[in-house]
Formats: C-alpha cells, structure tokens, sequence
C-alpha cells in the first residue's frame, strides 16, 4: 500500500514538474514545441516512477530524476529550434556534481571517487567523438554532429561511464528511426533532424537498466 502511495505521489510531483518544463521550453524562443503539454506532464510522472522502480528511495533516485526534467527540456527545445540550449548541459553537470558533494557529506561515497569516475567518464566520451566527428565532417563535407550532441554525449557519459557506448549506438538506431518515420518517403531524408531527443531517450533507458547490469555483474563476478 505504501509503495502504491509513493508512486502515485511520485506520478503526481513529476507530472506537475513536467507542466513546469514544458512552459519553460516555450519561453526559450516564443514558441510551442511540436508536443502536447498534457503527453510532456505523463511523460515526466512516468520516468520518475520508473526510476524510483528501479533505484528505489535513495539520493540518486532524486538525482536522477532532477536529470530527467533535463533531458526533456533539451528534447523539447531541440525538436522546435534544432538547438540544445547550453543551460541544459550545464544543468545536467551542476545536478551531477551536486550528487557527488551531497553523497559525501552524508557519507554514502567516496566523493573523491565518483568525481574522478564522472571526469573520466565525460573524458573519454568527448575525445574520441570530437575526433570521429572532425573527421566525418571533413569526409562528407556537412556537419555530422552538432555540437550541443556532441555536449550531451559528453555529460552522459558523466553519469553512465563505459555504458555510454551502447548508449551512443541505442541512439543512433533511435534517431535513424525518428528521420525515417519524418520523411515519409520523401527527398530530404537526410536532411537535419533533431538528434537531442534520441540521445536522451537511450540515455534514460541506459540509467533504467545499468543498475540491474551493475547489480548482475556482480553476482557473477562474485
């Protein structure tokens, strides 16, 4: 029953929160993103339940749902605009390292550890994919990734580590399906597209399933 409670509540608060993002994505540029407000509220309820399914009531639950209203603000605004405003990225790091400070002083965590976890992360994700995408672009001659994709990426791989790998390409298949289902057949297929909302769906469905993998690797390491 109580479980029942708190995830109606939970439905409830992220419900209210994504009433809040989807105002705040039409006052970025005075304009309605191509998204029902009611379908962005369920949306942002939902996510918060399943993370809080899956981590359970503990700070990174509330980490991780703060980064949620981030993930689908940036969706938001880039579906309209083609544009992942760098408040976005900023938000999902300061939420990032905010953990990291509030897990220390509780005595969770070494915050020295996580920190370094996080960097490296975000390190090893931006280098190698600055170096691909200059070299696509100088391949094809046309920019292959923005650079507020190529930001994103880089702050996931803040939170997710090595997982940003599967992530990169569940967001590739994601985003190959959304250009094919716009175009409906027709010639500008290859035409740019709004790959934020893509990188942010794998993102979240990546934090949905790295505690049950971390969890797995574990009991079979171990």
């Amino acid at each position: 029953m109580e479980n029942a409670l708190a995830s109606v509540a939970l439905l409830a608060a992220g419900t209210l929160s994504g009433g809040l993002i989807w105002r705040w994505a039409c006052a970025q540029g005075a304009f309605a993103p191509p998204v029902r407000p009611c379908l962005v509220r369920l949306v942002c309820g939902l996510m918060w339940v399943g993370l809080a399914l899956a981590y359970g009531p503990c700070l990174e639950t509330i980490e991780l749902c703060l980064l949620s209203l981030v993930l689908v603000a940036l969706s938001l605004t880039d579906l309209a605009s083609l544009t992942i405003p760098n408040v976005c990225i900023a938000a999902a790091v300061v939420i990032r390292v905010t953990y990291i400070a509030m897990a220390g002083l509780l005595g969770l965590a070494n915050p020295l550890t996580l920190l370094v976890g996080s960097l490296a992360g975000a390190l090893c994700t931006f280098v190698p994919l600055l170096l691909l995408t200059l070299l696509l672009d100088h391949l094809l001659d046309t920019e292959s990734l923005g650079g507020g994709d190529l930001k994103l990426l880089t702050a996931a791989g803040m939170y997710v580590g090595w997982l940003v790998v599967p992530l990169l390409t569940l967001a590739c298949l994601l985003g190959l399906a959304g250009s094919v289902a716009k175009a409906h057949g027709r010639l500008d297929a290859l035409a740019p597209f709004a790959f934020g909302p893509a990188i942010a769906c794998a993102f979240w469905i990546t934090l949905m399933v790295a505690r049950p993998l971390e969890a797995g690797f574990v009991r079979w390491m171990f």
